[in-house]
C-alpha cells in the first residue's frame, strides 16, 4: 500500500476506510505502520496511520527520539486535517496518546490503549519476568546486545537479527518465524541505539492520569511479559477507564487474537 499523502517533514501517512476517523499510533521505538495496517484493515472506522521517521516510507533523518516522534504525531493530526478523532496506541504509543489527550481534551473522544503503559514502573522487574523465557544464555546475549547498542557502536545484520529474534520470545506468547520477520526492520534497531543511549524509560505520566477526560478502554494480553497486565491497571486512574485482557496473548493482541481483539476494537469505537 503506497501512502496517502506525507507531512511537510515527509512523514508517510495513510487513509483507509470512511466514518468517525480513529489515529493508530505504532509501538517501538521504530515500527513502521505495516503491521498495523494489515491486523487494523477490518475496522470500519476513517483509519489514519503512520510510519515512524526512518520506518516504511518516511524519511529517515538520522535523528531520533521520543520528542522527535512526538513532533511528528502532530504533524499527521494536521496533515490529516483531524479536529476530532479516536486514537488506538500500542505499547511505546500509548505514552504519545496520553500527551494528546491531555494537550486536546476536547478533540480526542475515546483511547484504546493495547498493552500501553505510561511510566517506568513497566522495566522494573521486566529481567525476572524475561529470565524464564530466555534462559541464562539467551538472556546474557540479549544484554550483550543492549550494550552495544549504548556504545552506538555500528551492530552488524547478525547481532540485530539476534537481538529481534531474542525480543520477540518474550514479546509473543507462542513466537514464529514470520512474526519475528516482520519486527526486523531496519527502524527497530536505528531506534534502539538512539533510545538506549536517551532518558525516554524515565517518561512519567501516572500523576496525570486523573486528568484524562476521553473514554478510555485498556486492552491488555494475558501472557504479555513485557508490559503485564497489572501494569495496565495503573490506568484506571483515568475517570472513565474499562480494562480488558485477551486470553491466549502476549504483547500483541491484535496481531495474536485478531478476531477477539476487532470484536472488542469495533464495539469500542
Amino acid at each position: 500500500m503506497k501512502p496517502s499523502h506525507f507531512t511537510t517533514s515527509k512523514i508517510a501517512i495513510y487513509e483507509q476506510g470512511v466514518g468517525y476517523p480513529v489515529l493508530v499510533l505504532p509501538g517501538g521505538p521504530g515500527l513502521s505502520s505495516k503491521i498495523y495496517r494489515d491486523c487494523l484493515a477490518p475496522l470500519s472506522k476513517h483509519l489514519v496511520f503512520f510510519d515512524y521517521r526512518g520506518t516504511g516510507a518516511s524519511h529517515d533523518p538520522k535523528a531520533y527520539g521520543v520528542e522527535k516522534d512526538y513532533s511528528d504525531t502532530l504533524e499527521v493530526i494536521e496533515a490529516a486535517k483531524l479536529k476530532h478523532f479516536a486514537i488506538i496506541a500500542h505499547s511505546y504509543g500509548g505514552l504519545h496518546a496520553l500527551r494528546l489527550a491531555l494537550t486536546f481534551p476536547d478533540r480526542i473522544n475515546k483511547l484504546l490503549l493495547v498493552a500501553a503503559f505510561a511510566g517506568p514502573s513497566v522495566f522494573v522487574g521486566l529481567g525476572k519476568r524475561i529470565a524464564p523465557v530466555l534462559g541464562k544464555d539467551k538472556t546474557t546475549r540479549l544484554k550483550e546486545c543492549e550494550k552495544q547498542f549504548k556504545k552506538r557502536t555500528n551492530p552488524s545484520a547478525a547481532r540485530i537479527v539476534e537481538y529481534i529474534n531474542l525480543i520477540s520470545l518474550f514479546h509473543f506468547k507462542e513466537p514464529t518465524t514470520e512474526k519475528t520477520q516482520a519486527l526486523c526492520k531496519p527502524g527497530v534497531y536505528n531506534a534502539a541505539i538512539e533510545f538506549a543511549n536517551s532518558d525516554w524509560m524515565n517518561i512519567d505520566l501516572r500523576s496525570q492520569l486523573s486528568q484524562i477526560k476521553a473514554e478510555t478502554l485498556i486492552v491488555c494480553g494475558q501472557h504479555d511479559r513485557m508490559v503485564p497486565p497489572e501494569t495496565g491497571e495503573e490506568f484506571l486512574a483515568i475517570p472513565n477507564a474499562k480494562m480488558l485482557t485477551i486470553t491466549n496473548s502476549g504483547h500483541w493482541p491484535f496481531w495474536e487474537q485478531p478476531d477477539q481483539f476487532l470484536s472488542v476494537a469495533e464495539n469500542f469505537l
